[in-house]
């Protein structure tokens, strides 16, 4: 694996090759990144969620519904945050509430009175689909490292080598995109064993459609990792155009 990297072309790799090459993916990619500050890591991550939730926008419209206010809310911030404009305090409070629904979700981990009151207004009574609720987790992740990150800043206390920004959320994200093109493409797949969910993988991963996936991923994190500050805006308004599989299947995606 010490051959390739992160840009490696991803349709030359062998069928044997391409499992190791994305479980590798996060890592290869923070290489990429090891002379970069935290706002291009941030800038590679909320790239790729464009597309990601784009995409997820476009199946909601079919169903006649809307992104959800949590979400939409917290890559305002997000972006907010890499072109200087936020409120510490407010971003604190959302970032922390956030995160506490988010645990609280996926592990009953008990609500402050204050957390309640979001939960009620953000999260309660909504039927998140899984990759919504994915991204939401993603942007609760992010929005706590930046939260824990620029209190230290203004205590004047140290930032650790472990707060720094990752792609961890982004292999969460393939898994849910490897899973939705093993469908799409009607790649068959005999059993729910590892093996044979294994040489799905494998076959789905020689297709056209989720070549493209990572090729979408990867051209994301190129631009991240040459953008200069002044282009943060103009980025976001062009990745809202793109999405992360075509639009015929954003329907489907919903449903992982």
């Amino acid at each position: 694996m010490e051959k390739y990297t992160f840009d490696t072309d991803f349709s030359s790799l062998k069928p044997s090759e391409t499992n190791k090459w994305l479980m590798n993916f996060g890592k290869m990619a923070m290489e990429a990144f090891d002379n970069k500050d935290n706002c291009a890591i941030l800038l590679g991550n909320l790239l790729v969620m464009e597309e990601y939730v784009s995409t997820i926008r476009e199946g909601l419209k079919s169903n006649g519904e809307e992104l959800s206010h949590i979400l939409k809310e917290s890559m305002d911030l997000l972006w907010n945050y890499l072109n200087g404009n936020i409120c510490l305090e407010y971003f604190n409070n959302f970032a922390n509430n956030t995160y506490a629904c988010v645990l609280y979700y996926n592990t009953g981990e008990d609500l402050t009175d204050e957390q309640k009151i979001f939960d009620e207004k953000y999260f309660a009574g909504i039927d998140f689909s899984g990759c919504e609720y994915q991204a939401i987790e993603w942007c609760s992740v992010l929005l706590i490292q930046v939260s824990k990150i620029e209190s230290k800043k203004i205590k004047n206390e140290p930032i650790e080598e472990y707060e720094k920004f990752s792609f961890f959320e982004i292999d969460e994200m393939l898994n849910i995109l490897e899973d939705a093109s093993i469908e799409i493409t009607e790649t068959p797949c005999l059993s729910d064993r590892a093996i044979d969910l294994l040489k799905a993988e494998e076959i789905v991963h020689q297709t056209e459609f989720f070549r493209n996936i990572i090729k979408n991923i990867q051209n994301c994190f190129k631009t991240a990792l040459n953008a200069s500050q002044y282009k943060y805006l103009d980025l976001r308004r062009e990745y809202q155009q793109y999405k992360i599989i075509p639009n015929e299947y954003a329907i489907q995606l919903l449903e992982y």
